[in-house]
Formats: structure tokens, C-alpha cells, sequence
């Protein structure tokens, strides 16, 4: 990350996926690239919770959502 600037969080929204709720943060990027943002994928999903699956998508240039939804389980 850019520690002198570092992303912006400036949306939060609840999602539910498969009778699931998950979540939607959307980030103003600011000195941090989407690469970055997908070098941490693994890693974010894990911060936030235990079995958290995270994923990206930029809807501008500017904005990155950081979307974090449970891990689908195997039966």
C-alpha cells in the first residue's frame, strides 16, 4: 500500500448471494493500483473474516469495490 496515500473507503453497501450476506466497499484508489489491490485478493478476504472469498471490480479508473462474500462450502 501507499502509505502516504493510501485508499479512501467511500461507499458500503450489504449484498446477499445464495441465501448469504456478504458485503460491497467501494475504495477511491488513490495511490494504490488495481495490481496491488489483486496481489492482496487472498489475503483481504482473510482480514476481514475466517472463510471470506474477496473480489474486485472497478466501475472507473478512480474507484475499486472490494467485495467479500463467504466461501461457497462443498458438500
Amino acid at each position: 500500500w501507499d502509505i502516504d496515500n493510501p485508499p479512501q473507503l467511500i461507499e458500503i453497501e450489504e449484498l446477499e448471494s445464495n441465501g448469504n450476506y456478504g458485503i460491497r466497499m467501494r475504495f477511491e484508489m488513490a495511490g494504490v493500483t488495481v495490481d496491488k489491490w489483486q496481489e492482496k485478493k487472498e489475503r483481504l478476504g482473510r482480514f476481514f473474516a475466517k472463510d471470506l472469498s474477496a473480489d474486485f471490480f472497478c466501475p472507473n479508473s478512480r474507484e475499486i469495490d472490494l467485495i467479500l462474500l463467504p466461501l461457497q462450502k462443498e458438500d
